[in-house]
């Protein structure tokens, strides 16, 4: 018996698929992607391949070090419209901002920034 949770799992074999598609359409070596991610070849390889859970943080890097939305890795769908890539280059620089703002911060200090994002998702989305 198949649980509704089940379904809705993360396939890290696709997303790591998905990730070396693009990966492989911008012409980045491996290599290249372990050094811009800062991490050995042998793990980013076993992302790539699905043998190792990629961490939100790290799925984060990931956005930023091949300039794509979250939303791309995870579905694998491109859709070339103006619109859409628009969208894409402001989330993936909103990403990259995140991600900047706290990297040299503390784990609680993260977590505030998690808080706060969330928070102002949720008042966003009800006020729509």
């Amino acid at each position: 018996m198949e649980y509704e949770w089940e379904r809705n799992l993360i396939s890290y074999v696709s997303l790591g698929r998905n990730i070396r598609d693009i990966r492989r359409k911008r012409r980045i070596r491996q290599s290249e992607m372990a050094s811009r991610l800062e991490i050995s070849l042998t793990h980013y390889s076993n992302c790539e391949r699905g043998i190792r859970k990629i961490s939100l943080e790290m799925l984060l890097r990931v956005c930023v070090a091949l300039d794509v939305p979250l939303e791309m890795l995870l579905t694998g769908a491109v859709d070339s419209s103006r619109e859409k890539e628009e969208t894409a280059n402001a989330e993936t620089e909103w990403i990259r901002d995140i991600w900047l703002a706290q990297k040299g911060c503390s784990e609680n200090v993260r977590r505030c920034m998690k808080l706060i994002c969330e928070t102002l998702a949720n008042v966003d989305k009800k006020n729509r």
